[in-house]
């Protein structure tokens, strides 16, 4: 944690902290290094004085930021502190087996005729229901445990080569990703790969799938150009063997796009969500949830670009969508209450920004528990919105809770 040593009054009034009688290394995600005696912070952005100017640069291109006096590392997520657009893993769904290539060992296992493989088999897509049943209700630690469980009747009533265990293996990795459990989710997400290659073929949809999972994690860790590349690899797999105006080629673009949104690239960005939104709106009907997430993502490329009241529509869209759909408790509802009041406070509207973080915030604590990043950036968001109303005592309780949440994750 940064030693506050002193604070500009110039500043306050704006909830910059100001670090003095110190040296900083800003690292960027491009491998570059800046040397500073002290740095602030203003919303979604880091800024430093060098040569009798004021720089500022996007938290989402910083890496860390080492303290030399004190040895003590900040690790940035790559996520900015308000409305961002984010990819998303494959949500569990119910769904049916795969085909299997003819004469594969899989196949195999799968026709054994013991009742005791049938009745696994029927215990695993009860399993695949009540998982999906309690994702879409936001009860993550719950589906945790069934995805736990469906993933060792999976191994027994297919074997550990079958494209229902990578199913079960994904589906897991997905909940690990979730929660912030990025070191579990990553050996199986690349697990699953492997066997759907190995099944399928390395054209197959499902393969597509695991690698939009696999790049959703990288993206989550802030590894955006790994990301970047599995995530083309999967819109070609899908353009090709879908064609280019099904669902899942819109949820890889939206997925590209928030991958470019995340380096900056605003244009290309913008581009990919309103692409993502045709399809959506076509496929699944203006009111369905993957529509809010494209016009969610779409306000974050505006409200980056400062065009606030385009992006408070969009934002307002996609929450009254949400809530219809999923429910007021719903994770994807605190996603869109976050994001919506961020705006509000870009434009001085800090009652109705307050209260819509509050909301956030419940919500969040109930479902991902009170420790997840997640919760850490509705804490930082409603610290910044305390400096800037002249509530410094309340933004330091948040901010110090926040950061050691941050702190637990990076361990």
């Amino acid at each position: 944690m940064r030693k506050v040593c002193a604070v500009l009054a110039a500043l306050a009034i704006l909830g910059v902290v100001a670090v003095a009688e110190a040296d900083f290394v800003i690292t960027l995600r491009n491998g570059s290094e800046i040397k500073v005696s002290q740095y602030d912070e203003v919303g979604d952005q880091i800024v430093y004085k060098r040569f009798g100017g004021t720089i500022t640069v996007p938290k989402t291109r910083v890496e860390t930021i080492v303290n030399l006096s004190t040895g003590e590392k900040r690790v940035f997520d790559g996520t900015a502190q308000g409305a961002k657009g984010t990819p998303r893993g494959t949500r569990p769904t119910v769904r049916t087996s795969p085909t299997v290539p003819q004469g594969s060992p899989q196949e195999q296992v799968s026709k054994r005729a013991d009742g005791q493989t049938h009745a696994e088999e029927a215990l695993w897509k009860e399993l695949d229901a009540e998982l999906t049943r309690l994702y879409q209700q936001g009860r993550y630690a719950e589906s945790t445990k069934v995805a736990e469980r469906a993933l060792r009747v999976a191994e027994n009533a297919f074997g550990p080569n079958h494209p229902n265990f990578a199913t079960s293996l994904s589906d897991l990795a997905e909940l690990y990703r979730i929660q912030g459990n990025y070191a579990a989710a990553e050996p199986l997400h690349q697990r699953a790969l492997a066997i759907r290659e190995k099944a399928l073929g390395s054209d197959h949809p499902d393969v597509a799938l695991s690698l939009n999972n696999l790049a959703t994690l990288y993206f989550s860790q802030g590894k955006y150009p790994a990301a970047e590349d599995l995530y083309k690899r999967a819109l070609a797999i899908q353009q090709t063997s879908l064609g280019a105006d099904h669902p899942d080629v819109a949820q890889s673009l939206n997925n590209l796009g928030a991958s470019y949104h995340a380096q900056g690239k605003y244009a290309a960005a913008e581009d990919l969500y309103k692409r993502a939104i045709a399809i959506r709106e076509k496929a699944l009907g203006p009111d369905h949830p993957d529509v809010a997430e494209s016009l969610n993502n779409l306000a974050a490329v505006y409200k980056d670009e400062g065009k606030y009241p385009a992006a408070e529509q969009l934002h307002m869209r996609a929450l009254a969508i949400w809530e219809k759909a999923l429910g007021p408790n719903h994770p994807d509802v605190a996603t869109s209450l976050n994001n919506l009041a961020t705006i509000y406070r870009l434009q001085g509207k800090y009652p109705a920004a307050e209260d819509l973080y509050r909301r956030a915030l419940a919500i969040r604590e109930q479902a991902l528990g009170k420790n997840h990043p997640k919760v850490a950036t509705v804490l930082e968001n409603m610290a910044h919105l305390y400096n800037e109303t002249g509530r410094q005592f309340e933004a330091a309780k948040l901010q110090a809770r926040a950061k050691a949440i941050r702190r637990r994750g990076n361990k």
